[in-house]
């Protein structure tokens, strides 16, 4: 069988672009489940903001001008919002826009506990001895 030069060409061509799709296709679904886990850290941060502040989502949605199930989208991840409606979430929480995005800090008790076990592991009798302190004051 007889295979010229162009057909080979386009078959590297056609293989090359496979795999740039392809890699386009991967880096893709990992910026979105990249944002659809941020996207779920906000929704978490807007139903803790809300029962801090005591409102049921019906009570939010009639304070900022949204159907509950806006707030339920919004508090599940399945959407966002407008700006608008960052400013009267920020309003109703009497918190600043900024604050409605500080969910960074947020980890599992597990890694907490792992990492404060670490942290005394490194710390001095001296540091050991003032954190004992400031946790005996804390939970006062």
């Amino acid at each position: 069988m007889y295979i010229n030069i162009a057909t080979i060409s386009l078959y590297i061509i056609h293989c090359q672009t496979l795999s740039a799709i392809i890699l386009g296709i991967k880096i893709l679904n990992i910026k979105y489940n990249t944002y659809m886990d941020k996207l779920k850290l906000f929704g978490k941060r807007i139903k803790e903001l809300r029962k801090r502040c005591g409102y049921t989502q019906e009570q939010l949605s009639e304070k900022i001008g949204l159907f509950p199930k806006q707030i339920g989208n919004i508090e599940t991840g399945n959407c966002f919002t407008t700006m608008n409606n960052l400013v009267k979430l920020s309003e109703a929480f009497g918190v600043e826009i900024k604050d409605l995005f500080d969910f960074e800090y947020k980890e599992e008790r597990e890694i907490i506990e792992e990492k404060l076990k670490e942290f005394l592991k490194q710390s001095s009798d001296e540091e050991l001895r003032y954190l004992y302190r400031i946790a005996g004051i804390i939970s006062k």
